[in-house]
């Protein structure tokens, strides 16, 4: 009886391996990639060399990131994401879905924000839709990379004298919603920098058991609409997303944010919305934090009117609460 041949080792041997291992690298979601269901082009071909030099298998670090991209594309395992267009003045945008259903499901905006930023925030006009605070369908979406709080004071926002915009609401031109990535389905989607300080409320959720995602939490995106509601949607959603709040909102939460934030003009915002628009019954300690910082505005003679939604102008001043409302 002959001798049996030892196997070699194929390159097809060497595909096998790292199938098996990104399979088990994507199989649920974790710290490095909280979503399993999509991620770009270049997360996924660094995360295959990774996994290629990982193995050290004798001949394989010949085998491009291309390559094994290519491999996995004809293995049916990863699917590129379609409907997605460049943003002016960027390179074209590629992502791909995970799994043998890939090709045939359309992703959630929150599954390709946190594609985009692993360690992002969901925040803004994605988190009042999510929250269901609006009826109204985003038309854009955000996710926001947290950066320690700038020792400078933050500048009020203001509306120059140039650019002073009847009080129909419109906002002006020099509003930015920041670094748009790319557009699917004919949406752009954004990349935004926040201050830790100003971002206090962020929670995990679960969306399906392939992403976990952060995302601003219920009441610090109803304070993002006040702070920045151009990238919220505009004055018709944040009126909507406070009105509808009205009977779910967790005041100690509320507060506890403000606290934190410490910005007496969001904080006279939020008075105004809660005590004068809604005319919301609210507990002692929130009550007596928003007239105190009421009260501390009112002995200021010198102190300017603010509007009650930052970049937008509105012609009816509220003296109490310092503010030009609609």
């Amino acid at each position: 009886m002959g001798e049996t041949t030892p196997r070699t080792t194929t390159q097809d041997d060497h595909f096998a391996n790292i199938l098996a291992e990104f399979s088990k690298t994507f199989g649920s979601p974790s710290s490095k990639y909280p979503t399993v269901r999509c991620i770009s082009r270049t997360a996924l071909i660094r995360e295959l060399v990774e996994i290629r030099d990982r193995l050290s298998h004798p001949g394989t670090r010949h085998i491009s990131g291309q390559a094994l991209l290519e491999f996995l594309l004809r293995s049916g395992l990863v699917h590129r994401v379609s409907h997605i267009d460049s943003a002016d003045n960027q390179s074209p945008a590629q992502f791909f879905s995970i799994g043998l259903n890939g090709s045939t499901s359309e992703l959630n905006p929150i599954e390709l924000l946190q594609a985009m930023v692993s360690q992002g925030i969901v925040c803004y006009f994605t988190a009042v839709q999510f929250h269901n605070l609006s009826t109204q369908i985003p038309t854009h979406h955000h996710i926001a990379r947290i950066t320690k709080t700038s020792s400078r004071p933050r500048k009020a926002p203001s509306i120059s004298p140039i650019h002073r915009i009847p009080s129909t609401g419109a906002p002006k031109k020099r509003n930015r919603l920041g670094r748009q990535q790319f557009l699917y389905h004919g949406i752009p989607y954004y990349i935004t920098n926040r201050e830790s300080t100003r971002v206090p409320g962020i929670q995990k959720r679960y969306y399906t058991d392939k992403t976990v995602f952060s995302i601003t939490t219920y009441e610090q995106t109803l304070l993002d609409t006040l702070d920045r509601p151009l990238s919220c949607g505009g004055p018709s959603v944040v009126f909507e997303a406070w009105e509808n709040a009205a009977g779910e909102l967790d005041q100690k939460r509320i507060l506890d944010h403000l606290r934190t934030i410490k910005d007496q003009r969001l904080t006279r915002r939020v008075g105004f919305m809660l005590h004068d628009h809604l005319q919301h019954k609210l507990n002692t300690d929130l009550r007596r934090y928003l007239y105190r910082i009421r009260s501390q505005h009112s002995k200021d003679q010198a102190a300017a009117m603010i509007s009650l939604l930052p970049g937008y102008e509105f012609s009816h001043p509220n003296h109490g609460w310092g503010l030009e409302v609609p």
